[in-house]
């Protein structure tokens, strides 16, 4: 549960834990470019993701998220608990519509 610059009030996110998720693929580096559905595309390099719980969310307030919604995946960053994590920098990273995600070595 987290506020983010784009909806009103607390909102409810679940997904997978991003460590996680490059942890099952065997990624070398928690570095990738992310790309969106609009190939809005971020390279997400700061943010330590072993200390940090980031999100690939696939739920919002209990539901799935639609293309309108900024869905169907999404990163979210915990931005309430870490307020260190309120950048420009890790906001701009916060892919929605994500398609896909190239690791940097």
């Amino acid at each position: 549960t987290t506020t983010t610059p784009w909806n009103d009030g607390e909102q409810t996110f679940e997904g997978a834990l991003l460590s996680a998720v490059l942890d099952a693929v065997g990624a070398a580096s928690d570095r990738f470019r992310a790309v969106g559905l609009d190939d809005y595309a971020s390279d997400f390099m700061n943010v330590d993701v072993d200390r940090y719980p980031v999100l690939i969310a696939y739920l919002h307030n209990d539901e799935p998220m639609s293309l309108r919604q900024l869905g169907p995946l999404r990163i979210v960053l915990p931005f309430d608990d870490f307020p260190e994590l309120s950048t420009h920098e890790n906001e701009a990273a916060s892919v929605w519509q994500l398609v896909s995600m190239t690791v940097h070595e």
